[in-house]
């Protein structure tokens, strides 16, 4: 049996490197000193659910009661208590040997225990507080993945591995991008010392991301944990700083932000701190800002067509003014300023025309300065241009062509054509790729190399959540439609042959009626013939001298025609019985053909009334998407480790877009309009000037803060470990899921917003709950359980609606398909089992796997199922005939936990973590491991 599921099959609950008893002076008490020995190794079988023998353990009352053997024990006599015998073996020894839950017999000092109990007179005491748990520190070498939860296009993927929980952004792209969840109030023994970087006191066993990706939920012993990203326009010193900025810049490390004023000055800020590093003074405002690579110069233009050039060193911010090391007037005014390795520029002048300056060194009395080499005539009406690598440069059109052309060259290698109008066009850090920004907010990404397109982003995340959801519910609706749609002919089919029935029905009482017509006319004539022989015989008795052979004839006679008259009357009272009988069944057969009728009517009006729905939510889809359309863009910049590019538009909001596949990563609404300018910090910032002198500043990264903790080791809602938890669609609940091992499983149901406990469904299994999920529409919970049972919740009421039984041991993975109608469940007895919830019955059973099916996560809408198992292997099966599609090899342990994730229209991730703690993530649709993370 693989290690998580020694959590629920052992019954050391309060020892998982986690805490241990300590023995005091004081005299034992059954809540602190007998009840942990009892629920460690006896209670799994003496409970409420299970009281084997009428004995129940948990309790001090049902303990005093005894069993169906008697009391158990008496104060103050250990000797003479069946407690102490059956322990010591005395009696039939207790836990007994080869038992099936892995309870242990007592050890010595746990019977001294008992018996220092019973003769101190056996008290029932109160439950202290911290004394009697000393939690220990998980060895290093602990560190299995328990959970994983992805967002629903793989941005951010929470883990448990061991007592850390951990979120990565684009886990697909390796872990360069990682966040620990630390709490630092997480502490051991009696509180004083503190756990490094630790999420929780005990193993995370549970972990769920909400699928806005705002929200992580992490489950450890009693307590669940909602982390909160950091998101949004934030009101911080760093934006405060930047207000009243005529123009903004960031240097290429981050490290500085140059922030433009109407004095005129530029001021250099430090983008740790938003305090004052340098002060310039210009002769006139700033029009443009050029950086060298390093970060160490800084070359501003103002709008009297000077250039000032500066050199920064770090260890002189001192908030102070100084002087330029270079100043030149050139003959037209500069808009942007690429400055190359070589010293040259590259600028966008006033005249929207692109200018080639060289660097021509002091000589003589000649001072150093840069001398115009030439104007690209071809490139007129510039847009923007951005400095791809030390001999390339990109330069937009405002047409909507892009030129990448060669430095110092000026000749153009290449030419792209956008197809609208360009607001801005930026390279990547790395050279690869040119992205284009359109006016109309049509975002695309270019191999610099060969101009090929990477890819197209045309909706920011909004907009595409909001077609998304649109084309979810048409297609769940659909799904509903299809599947009443095909229940059709059968119920036509299950008309007609009550019909049927019943037209064979009437034509057997015809035959029968006429059977009856011949029987009673036997009868009649049987009776007859019986009265005739009654009058021979009487004339035979009158003539008995003289027909006495005759008489004895006549006899026989009249009894063999009684016999026949029975005969005929039984048979005419049966076929009577008969004719009632189907007389009875074709009243029934009119009710099932009236009864059939009108369920085809009621269907065929359902049929109608969700087809009806189907065409309303088809038209909304539609409206949806001629209505989404993407919003003008107006500026963009990529951020400092190069993994995002950040779009401005005309509403005031920013785009973020994953630069390597040009996936959205998220949509910021704002409430300032366009801005003048962007700058980005190494901290993870966005920062915009705006036209009427504020500020704004949005976090981009992958940064979380502890929101909210709900419950602890001494105090909690929660009975026992968090072993499940998942947010609802809109991300306002959490249902979480717990219980102790054999004994109950207890399903709960939170408000993300304040902790508060907005359901409580109680025990609703009699083991420990290992899984929960939210249906597609929200309306019910699945949970799955140590007790090998699958169970059904309503939301609505809270009432149980249904059991699934099947499996032959815990029930450890499960997944709804996207059309609420078919659920599959993954057991602990090697098998996956495909459920269809309209019959409640099972539709099928995939077999096949080496050891325990841990997880399950359906693909996407579709009908392939990803499975991960303790054989070290992944699956994917087709749902709806079981056959194994593909398998994904690589981990060297067993995998506990698997998630999936839709990451393009033609890319879907298989993410799985287990033993060893190393996360994999491949792609569905060919198998090939894309990262692992260690």
């Amino acid at each position: 049996m693989f290690a998580r599921l020694s959590f629920w099959i052992a019954l050391t609950v309060l020892c998982t490197a986690g805490f241990q008893n300590t023995s005091t002076a004081e005299p034992p008490d059954f809540v602190n000193d007998v009840f942990p020995i009892l629920q460690k190794n006896c209670v799994a079988c003496h409970n409420l659910q299970k009281s084997e023998g009428g004995l129940n353990l948990e309790s001090m009352e049902m303990l005093k009661k005894g069993g169906e053997s008697g009391t158990l024990f008496e104060q103050g006599k250990s000797a003479d208590s069946s407690l102490i015998r059956r322990v010591k073996g005395e009696e039939d020894i207790m836990p007994p040997e080869g038992n099936n839950v892995g309870a242990k017999q007592l050890t010595q000092e746990e019977i001294n225990i008992l018996k220092q109990w019973i003769e101190g007179g056996a008290i029932v005491g109160v439950k202290k507080a911290s004394k009697s748990m000393q939690w220990q520190p998980l060895p290093d070498s602990v560190r299995p993945i328990y959970a994983v939860d992805t967002t629903p296009d793989g941005q951010f993927t929470a883990l448990g591995r061991g007592n850390q929980a951990m979120v990565y952004r684009w886990a697909a792209d390796g872990a360069s991008d990682k966040k620990l969840l630390a709490d630092p109030s997480v502490k051991l023994g009696d509180g004083s010392q503190a756990v490094s970087n630790a999420t929780h006191l005990d193993i995370v066993q549970s972990v769920a991301v909400s699928s806005d990706g705002l929200r992580v939920a992490t489950g450890g012993y009693r307590d669940v944990k909602i982390w909160k990203r950091s998101a949004g326009p934030i009101n911080d010193a760093l934006s405060a700083s930047l207000r009243g900025s005529t123009h903004i810049s960031s240097s290429p490390n981050g490290q500085w932000l140059a922030k433009g004023t109407r004095d005129p000055s530029l001021d250099i800020l430090s983008s740790d701190s938003g305090k004052l590093a340098f002060r310039l003074d210009l002769s006139s405002t700033v029009s443009a800002i050029g950086w060298n690579a390093d970060s160490t110069k800084l070359l501003v233009a103002t709008n009297d067509r000077h250039v000032h050039a500066y050199e920064l060193d770090a260890s002189k911010a001192a908030g102070k003014s100084i002087s330029p090391s270079q100043t030149q007037q050139f003959d037209v005014g500069l808009r942007e300023i690429l400055w190359m390795a070589d010293g040259g520029l590259i600028t966008k002048g006033d005249d929207a025309k692109v200018h080639v300056w060289g660097w021509k060194a002091a000589s003589g009395d000649q001072p150093a300065k840069w001398e115009k080499k030439e104007i690209l005539k071809e490139h007129s009406n510039v847009q923007s241009i951005s400095k791809v690598n030390d001999a390339l440069v990109a330069v937009g059109i405002a047409d909507g062509n892009v030129h990448l052309v060669n430095y110092p060259a000026g000749n153009s290698a290449k030419s792209i054509v956008h197809g609208s109008p360009l607001a801005k066009v930026v390279s990547t850090s790395d050279g690869k790729k040119v992205v284009s920004v359109g006016k109309d907010g049509i975002t695309k990404a270019w191999n610099s190399a060969d101009g090929k397109m990477v890819w197209e982003n045309q909706l920011d995340s909004l907009r595409a959540a909001k077609i998304n959801s649109s084309e979810v519910r048409f297609a769940r609706q659909k799904a509903k439609v299809d599947r009443a749609t095909a229940k059709q002919p059968e119920l036509e089919k299950n008309k007609t042959a009550e019909n049927d029935n019943l037209a064979k029905l009437q034509k057997t009482r015809g035959e029968v009626g006429e059977s009856l017509k011949k029987k009673e006319a036997e009868v009649e004539t049987q009776t007859k013939q019986v009265g005739e022989s009654e009058t021979a015989m009487k004339a035979a008795e009158q003539a008995l001298e003289e027909a006495k052979k005759k008489l004895e004839q006549s006899q026989k006679d009249v009894e063999t025609k009684k016999q026949q008259l029975a005969n005929a009357e039984k048979a005419r009272t049966d076929e009577m019985m008969k004719l009632a009988t189907i007389d009875k069944t074709i009243v029934a057969a009119n009710a099932s053909i009236e009864k059939a009728a009108t369920a085809l009517v009621d269907f065929q009006k359902q049929l109608e009334s969700e087809q009806s729905s189907l065409k309303s939510l088809e038209q909304e889809n539609q409206k949806v998407k001629e209505s989404t359309k993407p919003v003008p863009a107006n500026d963009a910049i990529v951020s400092i480790d190069g993994r995002s590019i950040i779009t401005s538009r005309a509403d005031g909001s920013l785009h973020i877009i994953q630069t390597e596949r040009g996936l959205n990563q998220s949509t910021d609404p704002g409430s300032l309009d366009s801005p003048l300018g962007l700058a980005v910090t190494n901290q993870g910032r966005v920062l915009s000037a705006h036209e009427d002198g504020r500020s704004a500043s949005w976090a981009i990264s992958n940064e979380w803060t502890l929101e909210r903790t709900i419950g602890n080791v001494t105090e909690s809602p929660f009975s026992d470990r968090i072993t499940a938890l998942e947010f609802s669609e809109n991300g306002e609940l959490l249902v979480v899921g717990s219980g102790p091992p054999s004994r109950f499983g207890e399903l709960k149901l939170l408000s993300v917003l304040d902790g508060s406990i907005q359901k409580d469904w109680g025990q609703v299994h009699s083991d420990s709950i290992l899984v929960a999920k939210f249906s597609p529409d929200g309306k019910t919970v699945a949970t799955g359980g140590a007790d090998k049972q699958v169970r059904l919740h309503a939301i609505a009421d809270g009432t149980p609606t249904r059991t699934l039984e099947g499996h032959t041991h815990h029930v450890l993975g499960l997944a709804w398909h996207d059309d609420g109608f078919l659920l599959a469940s993954s057991s602990a007895d090697n098998t996956v089992k495909i459920w269809d919830l309209e019959l409640g019955q099972s539709q099928r059973t995939i077999t096949g796997f080496g050891k325990e099916v841990t997880a399950l996560s359906f693909v996407g809408r579709s009908n392939q199922l990803l499975s991960s198992s303790a054989d070290q292997q992944t699956r994917l099966h087709d749902a709806t005939n079981g056959r194994l599609i593909r398998s994904y090899g690589g981990p060297a342990d067993a995998l506990y936990s698997l998630a999936s994730a839709t990451a393009s229209p033609t890319t879907s991730l298989a993410i799985a973590g287990g033993q060893d703690g190393v996360l994999w993530v491949w792609q569905v649709e060919d198998g090939k491991a894309i990262a692992q993370i260690k």
